[in-house]
């Protein structure tokens, strides 16, 4: 078995490392149009059903996206790379990148290109969907046939990262941390700004619903009990009168109006006006009216208000400049 080789950059200090390509698998995929961040999270479940041993130990790395929209992903267990970090630490270089040999040859116009390393009794190969291979001599028959087969050549060591991505990234000089740290706190400083105006108008809409709600509220109390001159807590009160009188009806519209507002909260766009309830002939109704700025947000609405049980009757509408009131008589709507 090869083993691994380093080409240093002495002047850099820096060092590619040249695994044997009995270690690393690449696979030709279709991958989805994420970042790379992601895509290097979703990787091990594409490649699940084609590996063997333990995925946990298993980096994996997309070198390239070829023309025709397939990226070549590298699979290399994690000790064979620690293996080339500590040989390179050894001689105190940085290490810039991680490739397999076969990497080495360009890849073929047609079928499989091949280069025989007598010293090992090895054949790499490269095949003309980017993927390369490295086996014994007497394997070269059984991996490369069916396919056009012509002499490869061995070419310039690669000066990208490859393998040497996520945990297995070159180590930086010491003013790139610096670098990095002022603009991380920079970029804090700003997140940090940004987060509290977002907080701020978060508040400020919290708590004009919470005004708007309270009115609502007070005046449904109102209209429901008008001998009532002294209001103090709105819901208190409610729940007093109910239990005193025993008027199930009360509670009939405060588990209604529970299920508005949570309706009127998970549509984007609408606005309580006013809000009110009656009961004629033993048929409870509650009558709104709702402001939007299009009729898509108030249809939004009245799906949103059939689907918690109510029978939803709509009203007259108007209009004033940009915003639209709508008025709906609501009934049912209870467990």
């Amino acid at each position: 078995m090869a083993e691994i080789k380093l080409h240093i950059n002495e002047e850099a200090n820096e060092a590619i490392a040249i695994l044997p390509g009995e270690w690393v698998s690449y696979f030709a995929v279709d991958l989805p149009d994420f970042s790379h961040n992601k895509l290097e999270k979703i990787i091990p479940n594409i490649l699940s059903d084609q590996l063997a041993g333990d995925i946990d130990n298993i980096h994996y790395s997309i070198v390239e996206k070829k023309e025709d929209g397939k990226s070549i992903v590298a699979v290399c267990d994690k000790n064979y790379l620690d293996k080339a970090r500590e040989l390179a630490s050894k001689d105190g270089l940085i290490l810039k990148g991680i490739w397999p040999d076969y990497e080495l040859l360009s890849v073929p116009e047609t079928g499989v290109s091949l280069y025989a390393d007598d010293q090992e009794d090895r054949v790499l190969g490269k095949r003309v969907n980017g993927t390369g291979f490295a086996v014994h001599q007497n394997m070269v028959e059984h991996v490369v046939r069916g396919f056009v087969v012509s002499e490869g050549k061995i070419g310039e060591v690669p000066v990208k990262p490859g393998l040497a991505k996520g945990d297995y990234s070159p180590r930086p000089p010491l003013n790139n941390y610096v670098k990095f740290l002022s603009r991380a706190i920079a970029l804090l400083l700003i997140i940090f700004v940004l987060w509290s105006v977002q907080a701020w108008v978060q508040i400020s809409n919290n708590e004009e619903e919470r005004l708007q709600y309270s009115d609502a509220s007070l005046a449904v109390f109102r209209n429901t009990h008008p001998d009532v001159k002294r209001i103090v807590n709105v819901e208190a009160q409610m729940r007093a009168l109910m239990e005193e009188s025993n008027a199930s009806d009360y509670g009939v519209f405060l588990a209604s109006s529970d299920k508005i507002f949570n309706v009127i909260k998970n549509t984007l766009g609408i606005k309580l006006e006013s809000i009110s309830y009656d009961i004629n002939n033993d048929l409870e109704t509650i009558n709104i009216t709702i402001s939007s700025v299009n009729f898509s947000q108030a249809s939004a609405f009245e799906s949103g208000m059939k689907t918690v049980g109510f029978k939803v009757i709509q009203g007259d509408s108007s209009q004033n400049r940009d915003i639209i009131f709508s008025r709906y008589s609501l009934q049912g709507g209870t467990p």
